[in-house]
């Protein structure tokens, strides 16, 4: 089972690099061992920014102030799990690649010197 993890987790890092915003950090997979054997049943990934590997990666929207309000006075419209956009679609992209649930994947962000 430990190569069939490194075999993701490779497969996994080449995809994130295609996407071209992020390197792969560390990922760990929940696997199925009982009737549907080898079926990913969850993602956890840790990412680094590929264009400064110094610090976090840091989006601004540039219409919102605060979070509860943007720059027309109205209440920021916010998705559910507070993620950017970047990360967002490379969800999606994994989500369809490993036909898995998008509520499966996570991804988190670190700074590439912690």
């Amino acid at each position: 089972m430990a190569a069939y993890h490194e075999a993701l987790t490779e497969q996994l890092r080449r995809l994130i690099a295609a996407y071209g915003y992020f390197a792969l950090d560390t990922a760990r997979f929940a696997v199925d061992t009982g009737e549907n054997f080898g079926e990913i049943l969850h993602i956890w990934a840790v990412l680094t920014n590929v264009d400064d590997r110094q610090t976090p990666l840091i989006v601004i929207d540039p219409v919102r102030i605060s979070p509860e309000i943007n720059t027309r006075g109205q209440a920021a419209a916010m998705d559910a799990g507070g993620e950017n956009p970047q990360i967002m679609s490379l969800k999606y992209l994994i989500s369809d690649f490993y036909n898995l649930a998008y509520a499966n994947i996570i991804l988190e962000m670190r700074d590439a010197f912690q």
